[in-house]
């Protein structure tokens, strides 16, 4: 394409949007050449400039630029095409896990998947954060010994890489939690279901499967995946497996925590100096790509493969006997060996293991500490106990609210999770997560169904039934706009089995 005056223009560096093209170099950040595609991480790092005002932008297209330079006019012709990506029916997803030529269709589907997500300027965007922290960092890497100094630019480029992919993430529009949100997760389940029993009848399987249904969780809901963990505790209550169940739940929860922590760490590497590399070398160490969160994915389906085969008709009100309890004790080494016969990574075989061990020790079944834990495992760990603690399941008598919950760990519990793994999982989605039953201060009772993330304190519920738990019209509140507040947390079993279609309600909240 010729440049021209009608495509190049001159604007204030507060006016740029995601999409715009430099048509200039910017050398007081590391990167910015001309013909980079701006994303919105990169705008905020230009804005915070002081030497930086005006910022030359290229057009690709044919239309007028806006004479005062707010908006740029982009219909359908301008935009590049977008990437297509080949349907996957039920038959050939199913299919992949033993036949070699669906398997290779499927993966390719999830490849795709990754280049929708990371996005055309994805390889610009990594060499940018890349060679940010390696000016950043030179000088302490040269006194460093030689081990190190590898271990340091490794880290380098994988922190760039997790940077990069976690702004697509945030980018993903996502679905909504009514509708196409309740069929997807249906599929999910029955999906997961098909994999787990095929997991256990065969000795060997293809992994495209398992990938691809972690791969559709994170590219149909995105960055607010707390809307879809609401959604599958809701269905707790009429789901028609409690085990495939309870790994999809597992599932989200691990998939917001990484998200969330790759956000943190990112967020504060950009303030670091050369004085904080040994705090970079440790921390960056718990960010996430997608290929990583997808093998966590697969780490939080597989984690009780073993009770599928040895209890399969256990039920979320199954009362356990001597014989089955004793099952229990053993299923993280048992679904270990079923997974050591399955064609993933080794590292979430060893995390299926270690997700009852705990950080002081104290876990199941080999007592292991940090150090031998794998980078899925804290993550693992975590998740698999909140939504233990927080859901109707054969293990735990009376579940907590979620508040009650995170509150129990960070009060009694804090030395035995990672804390950077509970305060992520806290950040993203509050101590009154969305799905939360609460009683209001004027003594209604709802749930809540959304959060600005400055007002994470002050939620929008959903009113279902006045102080003397009566039913009354459904109303939404926003408590960041009116002068209600929560009052405190009310078991949500106790609101269902009272008013069981209030479960189904929960959708359209």
């Amino acid at each position: 394409m010729s440049v021209s005056a009608h495509n190049e223009k001159t604007i204030d560096k507060d006016k740029l949007k995601p999409g715009y093209v430099l048509n200039e170099e910017i050398p007081f950040i590391p990167g910015l050449r001309r013909g980079y595609v701006l994303s919105q991480s990169v705008i905020d790092e230009i804005k915070k400039s002081d030497k930086i005002d005006k910022v030359n932008v290229l057009i690709q297209g044919k239309d007028d630029i806006n004479i005062g330079g707010e908006d740029f006019n982009n219909d359908a012709d301008t935009r590049k095409p977008e990437i297509t990506v080949p349907q996957i029916k039920t038959e050939e997803l199913l299919g992949s896990l033993f036949n070699p030529r669906h398997a290779d269709k499927v993966k390719e589907v999830v490849e795709l998947k990754k280049k929708i997500i990371r996005g055309d300027d994805y390889e610009d965007r990594v060499l940018m954060y890349k060679t940010s922290n390696l000016e950043k960092f030179t000088g302490a890497m040269r006194s460093v010994q030689v081990y190190l100094r590898k271990e340091a630019e490794q880290l380098i480029e994988h922190h760039a890489q997790t940077a990069a992919d976690f702004e697509g993430i945030s980018a993903l529009p996502g679905i909504s939690v009514t509708g196409e949100l309740v069929n997807k997760l249906n599929a999910y389940e029955k999906n997961v279901a098909k994999f787990l029993e095929a997991a256990l009848l065969e000795k060997k399987i293809y992994s495209a499967c398992v990938e691809s249904i972690v791969m559709d969780v994170i590219h149909d809901v995105g960055y607010k995946l707390q809307i879809a963990l609401f959604s599958a505790v809701s269905r707790s209550y009429f789901y028609f497996d409690f085990l495939t169940s309870h790994s999809l739940q597992v599932l989200l929860v691990a998939l917001i925590t990484a998200i969330e922590m790759t956000a943190i760490i990112n967020e504060k590497v950009k303030n670091f100096t050369e004085a904080d590399i040994n705090t970079f070398l440790a921390i960056s160490k718990k960010t996430y790509t997608i290929e990583e969160l997808v093998n966590l994915g697969i780490a939080a389906l597989l984690h009780d493969i073993s009770l599928k085969k040895q209890i399969p008709d256990l039920k979320h009100s199954t009362e356990l006997d001597i014989h089955q309890e004793s099952m229990i004790d053993l299923h993280p080494s048992n679904s270990f060996h079923i997974c050591k016969e399955l064609n993933i990574d080794f590292d979430v075989q060893r995390a299926v293991y270690q997700h009852h061990e705990r950080f002081d020790g104290s876990g199941y079944p080999s007592g292991l500490l940090p150090r031998f834990f794998t980078k899925y495992t804290s993550v693992i760990m975590f998740a698999e106990h909140y939504v233990e603690e927080t859901t109707k399941n054969p293990f735990i008598r009376d579940p907590l609210h979620p508040r009650q919950s995170l509150v129990n760990i960070l009060s009694n519990h804090r030395h035995r999770f990672d804390g950077d793994v509970v305060y992520a999982f806290v950040r993203a989605a509050s101590l009154f997560p969305i799905g939360s039953w609460v009683q209001l201060n004027n003594g209604d009772i709802g749930v809540v169904v959304g959060f600005e993330e400055t007002k994470m304190a002050k939620p929008r519920v959903k009113v279902f039934l006045d102080k003397s738990m009566k039913r009354i019209e459904a109303f939404e509140i926003d408590l960041a706009t009116e002068e209600v507040s929560i009052s405190k947390p009310v078991n949500g079993f106790s609101v269902t089995n009272a008013y069981p279609e209030l479960a189904k309600l929960m959708f359209q909240a």
